[in-house]
């Protein structure tokens, strides 16, 4: 698991400094000009998903080899690194806007998801993580993560009528 964080991790920062710097410029748009607010939101969710769909393709075609490099006994850890290939997508999806519901003044909300969010992969750990292993672990942020991106995009949605075009142009 810790050779596949490896990995995700750089890409992780990565893309919290897009969501950081999504805040200055959807703060200085809202409550004033919702439809650049839209846009700047829009933007940023287009460039997160190339990058983190580029991403998540090279490490789910490449993940047995990267695994290798870190060492011969770390090789069954590729599925593992799959796994947390897909988890950053979501990741990305979170980073991005979840900034966005400071701007929304959604703060008592985003508190609720974040102990609903450990509360839950806690659970699903102790459940999974005795049966599967590090693959239980890496399942259980893959299935929480997932939910959050789902919850923050909802959030973002009934906090500003933003609703994400999964087309990127």
């Amino acid at each position: 698991y810790s050779g596949a964080q490896r990995y995700i991790s750089p890409f992780v920062v990565a893309l919290t400094g897009i969501g950081s710097t999504l805040y200055p410029v959807a703060a200085s748009f809202w409550p004033h000009s919702v439809d650049s607010f839209h846009h700047s939101c829009q933007r940023a969710t287009d460039m997160v998903f190339v990058f983190a769909g580029a991403a998540v393709c090279a490490i789910l075609a490449s993940a047995d080899f990267l695994m290798r490099l870190l060492g011969p006994d770390l090789a069954p850890g590729a599925t593992i690194l799959r796994v947390l290939g897909l988890l950053l997508f979501f990741k990305a999806i979170t980073n991005t806007t979840g900034p966005v519901l400071y701007v929304l003044h959604a703060q008592r909300a985003a508190l609720k998801m974040v102990v609903g969010a450990l509360a839950a992969k806690a659970c699903l750990v102790m459940f999974l993580a005795p049966r599967f292993g590090s693959l239980g672990v890496a399942v259980s942020s893959l299935i929480v993560d997932c939910c959050t991106a789902a919850l923050t995009l909802y959030l973002v949605y009934r906090g500003s009528g933003f609703l994400l075009n999964g087309t990127i142009p």
